[in-house]
């Protein structure tokens, strides 16, 4: 009988277990929290968001082309919900579970683990893997023939230390930068403070000097550093590493999407009066006072710079990023073990029996249930070789 040892117990570790398991082998998952699942629980605003109908490539990053293969069977991820008796309620093409909240995914994986006899131990830490005559030791006690690290990333924990990247560099893999993604975006200006708190419905835009990089509307959070919100998050992982390579990067705000300026403004009113009746009020300011706009004025008594102001305040309002959040603060992380360091199912390419999933690997996706679909599906690709061996 072969021994599955599993180092992580978040969505993919549990997943993979779940799919690993057969009456052939035993399979134990080390999970350094006193309770698996963290990330999960945390997912969604507490509701977990773990699928989206919208299954576009596009949706995914890797620095590797065969992120491509994966996705094709996304579909499984709604496949092995629904053969647990998950039910869930799409909104948006987002999919939650029916209670609402990510107790269920979680307690749902953890009991149906239990179910089938994989022991979850808790509150252990890994720290060292070496591979000897065929066999993983782990921490030099534990010993297994097949080995899955599934630790997660850096992001949205207060790790004292992180050894995820330490146990693939014990094999010699490739692993391409860590970096944050899904941040919060640092940028340069005084008026924050007067901003702080504001959501408003935008796109944001995002550029590496004149040249338009990624396009995201949705609601966004003005704050005392910057902008957040899920549309800045989706457009943070290409400025992240344009500032991690030294370069320029900046964003545009559009405040009006849904409006022209000709719908906008009203002959009888001033232009703070007829703002303040469309936006926050305190946005207001912040645009007039950036761009130099007189708010006591009617539209029509404007100068043609004037007016050329007020289209880039409301449709273009411009900011330099100059930093973003850590990775305690990112949702997900950029970078990982190259993909072409493993083959499609997962397993190490010149480590036979090590499997690598989840988050450790260099696949990150937007906003919207992608990283949870990618930690579920890795594990399954994985499993459906491990419960071969």
């Amino acid at each position: 009988m072969s021994k599955v040892i599993i180092v992580g117990g978040g969505a993919s570790g549990l997943m993979c277990a779940l799919n690993s398991k057969n009456n052939h082998n035993e399979v134990i998952i080390l999970e350094r929290n006193s309770t698996p699942g963290k990330k999960i629980l945390a997912s969604g605003n507490g509701r977990c968001n773990f699928y989206n109908d919208d299954q576009d490539i596009k949706r995914y990053h890797s620095e590797s082309s065969k992120i491509n293969f994966l996705f094709e069977e996304s579909n499984r991820v709604l496949d092995v919900f629904n053969s647990l008796g998950v039910k869930y309620l799409v909104k948006n093409g987002y999919y939650y579970p029916y209670s609402n909240k990510s107790e269920t995914i979680n307690n749902t994986l953890i009991n149906e683990c239990a179910k089938k006899g994989i022991e979850i131990k808790c509150d252990y830490e890994v720290t060292s893997i070496r591979k000897d005559n065929n066999k993983f030791i782990i921490n030099d006690e534990l010993e297994g023939d097949i080995l899955v690290l599934s630790t997660g990333s850096m992001s949205g924990v207060n790790y004292e230390k992180f050894y995820g990247y330490e146990l693939l560099d014990s094999f010699n893999l490739n692993i391409i930068r860590p970096l944050p993604s899904l941040t919060k975006l640092v940028c340069e200006g005084s008026f924050f403070n007067k901003w702080n708190g504001i959501r408003t419905k935008a796109i944001v835009s995002s550029f590496n000097n004149d040249e338009l990089i990624k396009e995201e509307s949705g609601e966004i959070l003005l704050t005392d550093y910057g902008i957040s919100g899920i549309c800045v998050f989706n457009i943070s992982r290409d400025i992240v590493k344009l500032l991690d390579d030294g370069k320029n990067a900046s964003v545009k705000i559009n405040f009006l999407e849904d409006y022209s300026i000709e719908e906008v403004f009203n002959s009888d009113l001033t232009i703070k009066e007829t703002l303040d009746r469309v936006l926050d009020d305190k946005l207001v300011d912040v645009i007039l006072n950036k761009y130099h706009i007189p708010g006591n004025k009617k539209y029509d008594d404007l100068n043609n710079e004037e007016k050329n102001n007020i289209r880039h305040g409301l449709y273009a309002f411009e900011l330099n990023v100059i930093d973003y959040k850590d990775f305690k603060s990112s949702q997900v992380t950029q970078g990982g073990l190259s993909l072409d360091e493993l083959n499609d199912n997962f397993e190490v390419n010149s480590v036979p029996n090590l499997f690598v999933i989840g988050e450790l690997l260099d696949i990150d996706g937007d906003c919207g249930g992608y990283n949870l679909t990618s930690a579920f599906l890795t594990a399954l690709k994985a499993s459906d070789k491990i419960k071969e061996l």
